[in-house]
């Protein structure tokens, strides 16, 4: 059956039709206010697809890089012939805002690439997954070590510091005013490392029984494949979220930081 030309079509104004309206007019106008909004401000129910966002930093200022779309166009020299894509990308929120950094973009393509392979890396070289995970390790336990090193250091000399404070008063070159404020101050010092160390001790224990984590860790390295293999884009970000902390960008190199 052929159709009107517009021309020939008899359109009625939604207060002189006969026919009850399925959705109601001032509904309709506000779903496609918003729906105009969303697509204006780029929302997530737009831009579905991107398996790395929120994730991504800029390495030159620190900020958060935001998913976009990058149209490109491309002619063949030998016939003319036109070819338009479209790819995901990432850009860096603080340059697409003020311009008053270096600009920073990075293709959801060399990132995935770049992240895959790391894993890939990990998975088929277990003493490298082994070094890694004996590093992240080290590191930690090193960093509190230091701070615990340093925090008894000074609870030793608390004393000291309390008999030069007797001393500087007995023999008259410290008032009794002066005196009981530096006592004071001296035992709230006190108290507050005491705290510090007592928390610092309870961090080294619970380091020591991470070693259920990094296994975990370890599984899921292991079965990476079968995640990008079988399972959808939702199983996929859901995936990288729970082993990746960030992935920075800068100057082409992509530095991926794991949640271990």
């Amino acid at each position: 059956m052929g159709k009107n030309p517009p021309d020939k079509w008899i359109i009625v104004p939604p207060d002189r039709t006969e026919h009850e309206a399925i959705i109601d007019k001032s509904l309709f106008d506000k779903a496609q206010e918003i729906r105009k909004a969303k697509l204006r401000l780029g929302s997530v129910s737009v831009y579905n697809d991107f398996l790395l966002s929120g994730l991504v930093r800029c390495g030159y200022c620190k900020s958060k890089m935001y998913r976009t779309k990058v149209k490109t166009s491309y002619t063949r020299q030998s016939d003319g012939v036109t070819t338009k894509s479209q790819s995901n990308g990432y850009i860096c929120g603080r340059w697409q805002r003020f311009k008053d950094t270096q600009r920073n973009y990075v293709s959801e393509r060399d990132l995935k690439s770049a992240v895959l392979s790391d894993l890939k890396r990990l998975k088929n070289n277990p003493n490298v997954l082994q070094g890694f995970l004996a590093e992240s390790d080290k590191k930690e336990i090193d960093s509190i070590s230091d701070r615990l090193e340093f925090l008894r250091t000074n609870l030793s000399r608390v004393d000291e510091r309390y008999n030069r404070l007797v001393h500087l008063y007995e023999f008259g070159n410290l008032k009794i005013e002066k005196f009981n404020e530096a006592t004071d101050k001296l035992e709230h010092e006190e108290k507050k490392m005491r705290e510090q160390v007592a928390k610092l001790e309870e961090e080294m224990k619970n380091e020591r029984k991470r070693n259920l984590s990094r296994e975990d860790f370890k599984r899921a390295v292991n079965n990476f494949e079968e995640i990008f293999t079988k399972g959808d884009i939702k199983a996929q970000k859901a995936f990288l979220r729970s082993l990746i902390e960030n992935v920075v960008v800068k100057d082409g190199v992509i530095e991926i930081n794991y949640s271990i």
